[in-house]
């Protein structure tokens, strides 16, 4: 019924929209046309992903220190260790420490800030003889630099989450995480620090040393610790599988009403709705579904959908294609 629509590719590709599912024009399907700046940090939505918890660089070798971490990192793959270095994490120009084995994409991140803050000096300094073009794309900046709008960065590993959260709390910005298949490994930290989260990776594949319902459960141990977060299938072809990936979540530890949430209320939250979606509660917008059972059982079906108080069609080429067949008239015996 409602939908976030984000841009693909690597990198900042653009703004995500807030759309419903229905209707005549864009204008008339949007809800929310710059609800996040996307940023991808290594290795994307995480839908996939082996939630492998990588090790954050916690001081760099430097030709006046001599200082090799290398003597520090753990033996253990996918184990944060900084226990034993005596050097401090430096948040020196808002920058943070890069996650091994990713470029800076982070620093891009925060260089294209710093030009939108002095972008902002020149246009308040211009003069009609000393013109400042508009710039559309740092424009677009400045909303997350007021804290209008919050970048969503999507990530997969602990330490790339880690990271993410460190940046945002160093250059004061809001900052919605996406993916995070390796959350579980950190899900007390992420709870302390109140980010919230859109998880991708209940259909993940688990690494040999993992137990094979290892994403079901992820979920559950998120709402455990204390984690915000709601579900997302990371795709648009799969959409129709969230209430799926709900279900498999509700059976391996959230629960039923929990599981509902995650795909409701708990993500309008996050993303700024609730006000208007999300619940059933006098003044909002009216989007709901009638359904015969539980939302998060696969036997459960839709009977009647509205979108701000106006009943939707449920026809679809599927629901045709399922009438067409039911109802073909026997064919006739040639012997």
């Amino acid at each position: 019924m409602t939908a976030i629509v984000k841009p693909s590719g690597g990198g900042m590709p653009g703004q995500a929209a807030l759309i419903h599912t229905e209707g005549y024009t864009w204008e008339d399907m949007t809800i929310q046309s710059g609800a996040a700046l996307m940023y991808s940090l290594g290795g994307g939505g995480g839908r996939f992903g082996d939630g492998r918890t990588d090790q954050v660089r916690c001081c760099e070798m430097t030709e006046e220190s001599g200082h090799n971490h290398d003597e520090h990192e753990s033996e253990q793959e996918g184990h944060l260790h900084t226990e034993d270095c005596d050097h401090d994490m430096e948040f020196t120009s808002g920058r943070v420490p890069l996650v091994q084995g990713s470029p800076e994409r982070l620093s891009t991140l925060t260089d294209r800030l710093k030009e939108a803050k002095t972008y902002r000096e020149k246009r308040a300094a211009a003069t009609p003889d000393a013109p400042v073009a508009r710039d559309q794309a740092l424009d677009a900046m400045l909303e997350v630099v007021d804290g209008k709008m919050p970048v969503m960065i999507s990530v997969t590993t602990g330490a790339e989450i880690q990271s993410a959260v460190l940046w945002a709390e160093a250059n004061g910005i809001k900052v919605v995480l996406y993916g995070c298949g390796g959350a579980g490994e950190i899900a007390e930290w992420l709870a302390a620090k109140q980010v919230p989260v859109i998880l991708a990776a209940v259909y993940g594949q688990p690494r040999a040393d993992q137990p094979l319902d290892y994403f079901y459960g992820l979920p559950g141990r998120l709402a455990k610790a204390g984690v915000k977060f709601g579900l997302t299938t990371n795709d648009n072809h799969d959409v129709r599988q969230l209430r799926d990936q709900a279900g498999w979540a509700s059976t391996y530890g959230l629960g039923s009403e929990n599981a509902a949430r995650s795909i409701t209320y708990w993500t309008a939250q996050i993303l700024g709705i609730d006000d208007r979606l999300g619940s059933i509660q006098p003044g909002l917008d009216g989007t709901v579904i009638l359904t015969d059972g539980e939302i998060t059982e696969t036997s459960t079906k839709v009977l009647r959908a509205w979108i701000q108080s106006r009943e939707v069609p449920l026809e679809n080429r599927q629901t045709r294609f399922y009438d067409k067949y039911r109802n073909r008239p026997m064919p006739k015996r040639i012997w």
